[in-house]
Parts: structure tokens; C-alpha cells; sequence
């Protein structure tokens, strides 16, 4: 008897949707174990004392200063990021309630607020940007101890957009598709447990530009994860090109996170922030249109103009997620101080 067509149909569709999951090989129990343990993180908060190279005014001499960045992270779609003034390595770290000098939110239901506070100007920025880092790569930049793990958990191994690789004694390669976004876990020699030691960054499938190397594991609060709470930034030349007379900028920086913690699902409320005292700078015609195109290769410009200091590429997520299409936010803006 012949089937029915819808039945024909149904059947083609159902074959065509599962071929992908019935080639796609087995994902190691030690790489699901690992995720699973970020699979109920909601929100997140997390504070970075970061190294920043400061260029000085005659472009001569380069001092290597400290920046203390805050976040509150919502998964997938609200973010809050406030960068503090740099400060010397001998000066104490700054406080939730210190001035800051940067301050980028996502509020979760579609805006970006841009906060700029430059003595006594102070601007903010409203622009229609949504965040979803289910698939946004700065998931991957500061968020990246407690939110690779999430991602992967709710994206990577459900959908199976990420490759895992077995190194052996090293660990597992596990490789996003076509961002260029590689993470490597390996055992903590210390605790014996699978971590998260190593994110690299490439140019497509191609060109290394950067990584991000994960040390000091410990526990966090809230979470029965272990996660690195010291990080190394390498630059490579390809993210760093020559810019001509001047000194050369560090390509190695040392970050270390003050504090970790998972807290439980942030409200709207949380990511609805006062302007009061800041001025509005209205939108140019046609960027209320745009929608936000993360981008995770920032370069030095060959010929900036001169600066009193220079932050060198800057690479958190306050300085990744901000650069939109259309030229909503000139990339010079994001990597040097004004």
C-alpha cells in the first residue's frame, strides 16, 4: 500500500534533521561531566584587576598600570560592565561604589547604554542593541571561566556546534565552528580535576591572534566548579602591527580575578541604570536599526593620533561587545584613552 505523502515528507524531513547527529561521534564523559557543572548558572558576578600599558604623551615611554573592571552578567541576554580609572600596581584595588571611567550595559530587553566619564563630562549613549551570548564570541572573553562552560552546556553539546578533541595526556581540543574560538581543558595538577586551561583566538579557522591561559584554579562561590583565577593575555604580531616611530607596546598581560561568584538569576531591575547626571548624546539617523556584531580582532590603528595614554587592544568584554555595525562606535574609541 502506498504511504501517504505528508508521511513521505515527515520521514524525508526527520532523516534530513538527524543525519548531522547520527555522524557526529560521541562527546567524551569528561568533557559533558565539566560542562554540566556550569549547566545551571544563571547569573554571574565577577570582578578583573587588569594589566593596562599606558603610552605617555610624547609617545616615548610606556608604563604598565592596573584597570579594575566589574561585571554582572545575566545569561543569555543582559550585561553590566564598569571599568575603573587605571591606577598603579601598588594602589589599592577600587570598590563597586568607586567613580567609574567606562560603563557598558546591556539591559536585556533590546538597548545598550555607553556611559563615558571623563572629569566633569559625563555622556551616555542609548543605542538598540540586543545581547544574546549564545552566540556572541565575547562570551568567551572575560566571562569565559564560568560562561564557556555554560555555553557549552547550552549550546555546544545540545546543538553540537562544538568539536571535541581528544589530545591525550593534554586534554580535549573543543573547536566553535567557523568563530575561530578554541578551548582547551586539561587536568589541574593540583585538585586532578578537568579545568578550563586555555582559550585561543584565531582569525577565522587561520591566523592567531590572541589567547587567554588560565591559572590558579579554585573554587567558586555558588558553584561546584573549579575555574583559573589568574590569566595570562598573549598578543600576537598579527593583533599588534607595527606602528612606526614609538615604543613598543607589552603583547603579554597578566589579569587576576578578585572574585567569582554565581549568584542566583539577576531581575530587569538589576540591569536598569540611572542616568542622572549624565548628558544624552542622540542617536545618528539610522543606527536605531542596528543589532550589535561582536568582533574579537581590535588593532592597533598604524598611525593613532597622539593620546595621553593608551590602553593597547583592548580586549574585555566591554571593549568586544561595543563595536557595532554600521559604525555605531569607532574602534579607536574602544582601544585607546581619550
Amino acid at each position: 500500500m502506498n504511504r501517504p505523502i505528508s508521511q513521505i515528507c515527515w520521514r524525508s524531513l526527520w532523516a534530513v534533521v538527524t543525519a548531522p547527529l547520527a555522524l557526529a561521534g560521541p562527546v567524551p564523559a569528561p568533557v559533558g561531566t565539566w560542562a554540566s557543572q556550569f549547566e545551571r548558572i544563571e547569573s554571574a558576578s565577577l570582578i578583573w584587576d587588569m594589566d593596562r600599558p599606558v603610552v605617555s604623551a610624547d609617545e616615548q615611554t610606556v608604563t604598565m598600570l592596573r584597570a579594575d573592571v566589574f561585571m554582572s552578567v545575566r545569561w543569555p541576554d543582559a550585561m553590566d560592565v564598569r571599568k575603573c580609572r587605571n591606577r598603579q600596581p601598588t594602589d589599592a584595588p577600587a570598590v563597586a561604589t568607586d567613580p567609574f571611567r567606562e560603563r557598558m550595559v546591556f539591559t536585556g530587553s533590546g538597548e545598550l547604554l555607553l556611559f563615558m566619564a571623563q572629569g566633569s563630562v559625563k555622556t551616555v549613549e542609548r543605542h538598540t542593541a540586543a545581547l544574546d551570548m549564545a552566540v556572541d564570541r565575547s562570551t568567551f572573553l572575560d566571562a569565559a571561566p564560568l560562561f564557556a562552560g555554560k555555553w557549552l552546556a547550552a549550546v555546544g553539546l545540545p546543538q553540537q556546534t562544538a568539536k571535541v578533541r581528544d589530545v591525550g595526556s593534554d586534554g580535549f581540543e573543543i573547536s566553535i565552528g567557523s568563530t575561530g574560538i578554541t578551548l582547551h581543558l586539561r587536568t589541574d595538577a593540583r585538585s586532578g580535576r578537568l579545568v578550563l586551561g586555555k582559550v585561543t583566538f584565531h582569525e577565522g579557522s587561520g591566523t592567531l591572534l590572541f589567547q587567554h591561559e588560565y591559572s590558579d584554579f579554585r573554587p567558586v562561590t555558588g558553584c561546584d566548579a573549579i575555574i583559573g583565577f589568574r590569566r595570562r593575555v598573549t598578543f600576537e604580531p598579527a593583533m599588534m602591527p607595527p606602528k612606526g616611530e614609538g615604543p613598543e607596546i607589552p603583547r603579554v598581560r597578566d589579569d587576576v580575578l578578585i572574585e567569582a561568584a554565581v549568584v542566583p538569576r539577576l531581575p530587569n531591575g538589576a540591569f536598569q541604570v540611572s542616568t542622572a547626571g549624565f548628558q544624552e548624546k542622540g542617536l545618528r539617523r539610522g543606527e536605531g536599526q542596528q543589532q550589535l556584531q561582536p568582533q574579537i580582532e581590535p588593532r592597533i590603528a598604524p598611525t593613532p593620533p597622539k593620546r595621553s595614554s593608551l590602553l593597547g587592544p583592548s580586549l574585555t568584554s566591554f571593549g568586544i561587545a561595543c563595536l557595532l555595525a554600521g559604525g555605531l562606535l569607532v574602534a579607536r574609541r574602544l582601544i585607546y584613552n581619550r
